[in-house]
């Protein structure tokens, strides 16, 4: 049971990892758009998000520290493991979510859309749009090294914050591991706790084959 409230004394650490190997250029299954468009679109609308919760009448306050790694090989197969964003940010591993609000490499102006409450239409809305990662797709999917990476990263962070909520892992990959297996590389991860548990660990998949629609589900 977690019970550690996150603070400026407590701060929170959310790790991302981005896949960032060639196969991102295929398609998402039911989508129109490539993989690693549709992953920094999701990981910029996450870290704006992040932020709007982290901000009050004083700004944005120092709650918590985000890094977002890219993973991928050269086309001599050399392993990166590097930071993923992009303008003032560019090369900074662990950063404040207060320079993460205050620092987007740029602002796109995007159309979101909305349905009209009243007609269930989708209106189509004009909005500013932050932007801290940029696409990036080639080589292979040096999984096991970035997690490995992040072991120690996590390992340095915990060191210093003991008291605080356990760090946030996410891993975004549409496939197989190509340096190892990675399960011994993800538990050791899972292994490192603050005082108030372990550290959790989530990965998310992006497949080009389309998934079945979920049934509707009935209201409670």
């Amino acid at each position: 049971m977690y019970t550690q409230e996150i603070s400026r004394e407590r701060k929170a650490c959310f790790l991302f990892l981005l896949d960032q190997s060639f196969s991102m250029e295929e398609m998402l299954g039911n989508s129109e758009r490539k993989k690693c468009d549709e992953l920094v679109t999701a990981i910029n609308a996450w870290l704006q998000n992040m932020t709007i919760r982290a901000s009050g009448d004083t700004g944005i306050k120092d709650w918590m520290d985000v890094a977002v790694l890219g993973y991928r090989t050269d086309q001599q197969s050399n392993t990166i493991i590097e930071s993923a964003l992009q303008g003032p940010l560019a090369g900074q591993t662990l950063v404040s979510i207060t320079e993460i609000g205050n620092h987007p490499a740029r602002i796109d102006q995007v159309t979101q859309y909305i349905p009209d409450e009243e007609t269930g239409e989708m209106l189509e809305i004009p909005a500013e749009m932050p932007v801290w990662v940029n696409a990036k797709a080639e080589g292979g999917t040096p999984m096991c090294h970035c997690l490995h990476y992040a072991f120690q990263l996590l390992e340095y962070w915990i060191n210093g914050h003991k008291s605080s909520f356990p760090p946030i892992v996410i891993n975004i990959t549409d496939g197989e591991s190509q340096d190892g297996d990675p399960i011994a590389y993800s538990d050791a991860i899972q292994s490192l706790a603050t005082d108030d548990g372990n550290v959790l660990f989530f990965n998310c998949h992006l497949s080009t084959t389309a998934a079945d629609a979920l049934p509707p589900q009935p209201n409670r």
